[in-house]
């Protein structure tokens, strides 16, 4: 991660520089993980079986286990239930996120979870999500973060004219990583510097 400028955000230097190296799976801010695809549901990651990563993972294995098994991460930010929302109920979210935390916690992985951006429509939905995402963190004693929350002062709610996406300032991707007020007002910044935000709480409460 290069070109970064965090403002009156200094104090997030050493998380920057603990994690922006070269671990033999790739930069951990660069790397596009397995278990992150566009359009991906909490089903992908933990239930269905994914053709598409066969010779990268051994067959029958869930995109997570194999993210996780290659790469051997002490972290990860978990994000993921937008792609659910239009679809199912809270009760088959909480199932599946209670199983990407209970694989995670397996492979020695601390999951730290983050509330979902809103949504212009199924936004009563997301928010029945964020509810089951906060009860889970209380529940396992895992870190948290709060996007949601960040994201409700911005200017449409930190979304692209969708309503789904996150926004992004001129400039992106470059810009989303300059933590100034302009850059800051767009949604994909200000996840970017909740996720920095959330890592150096770990950092500080329990170390790497």
């Amino acid at each position: 991660m290069n070109g970064y400028d965090l403002g009156q955000y200094g104090y997030l230097l050493p998380v920057i520089n603990y994690f922006n190296v070269d671990t033999g799976q790739g930069n951990a801010f660069l790397r596009r993980a397995l278990s992150a695809k566009a359009g991906w549901s909490t089903f992908s990651v933990v239930v269905e079986e994914r053709p598409e990563l066969s010779g990268t993972c051994a067959a029958g294995e869930l995109a997570l286990d194999c993210e996780y098994r290659l790469t051997q991460p002490a972290y990860a930010i978990i994000m993921i239930g937008t792609n659910d929302a239009p679809a199912f109920p809270a009760d088959t979210y909480r199932a599946n996120m209670t199983r990407i935390i209970e694989i995670s916690i397996a492979h020695g992985v601390v999951p730290i979870l983050s509330t979902l951006p809103p949504r212009t429509q199924y936004n009563d939905r997301i928010l029945e999500y964020n509810a089951v995402i906060t009860q889970l963190a209380q529940l396992y004693g895992l870190p948290i973060t709060d996007l949601y929350t960040a994201l409700l002062p911005l200017p449409n709610q930190g979304l692209s004219p969708d309503g789904i996406h996150l926004s992004e300032p001129p400039g992106a991707p470059a810009a989303t990583l300059i933590f100034n007020s302009a850059n800051l007002a767009y949604g994909t910044t200000m996840r970017n510097l909740t996720v920095l935000q959330a890592l150096a709480a770990v950092q500080a409460q329990v170390g790497y």
